[in-house]
């Protein structure tokens, strides 16, 4: 004998106030900035947990250095202003948009003779 599993009778999502109508202009632009923010929200994760990962094997096949920190630090600097976490007044004024989006290794690169 099957059991038959049946979900319970679920009411439409709530959606800017009112119960989910399909094709309500409000209600799909308002579906659409909410899956643009998680969208934005998940780049956002996969990219630092990428650099985490990055430094970390790094720092296991290299141990830090002072090219590292010197990276990380601007790195962080500009994501804590970028994020609003903190207001620098340098990064502010002598940085354009561009330049608040891009680090530089602060080290030595190796070159092959």
């Amino acid at each position: 004998m099957s059991e038959s599993i049946t979900k319970p009778n679920a009411s439409p999502p709530i959606i800017c106030g009112r119960p989910y109508v399909l094709f309500d202009p409000e209600q799909t632009a308002e579906i659409k900035r909410v899956e643009a923010k998680n969208d934005a929200i998940q780049r956002v994760v996969s990219a630092l947990n990428a650099s985490l990962a990055a430094v970390s094997k790094y720092c296991a096949e290299y141990v830090d250095d002072d090219g590292l920190i010197g990276t990380v630090q601007e790195a962080t600097d500009k994501l804590r202003h970028l994020a609003g976490v903190v207001f620098d007044a340098d990064l502010d004024a002598y940085c354009s948009d561009e330049d608040l989006r891009h680090v530089n290794w602060k080290g030595e690169v190796g070159m092959v003779c």
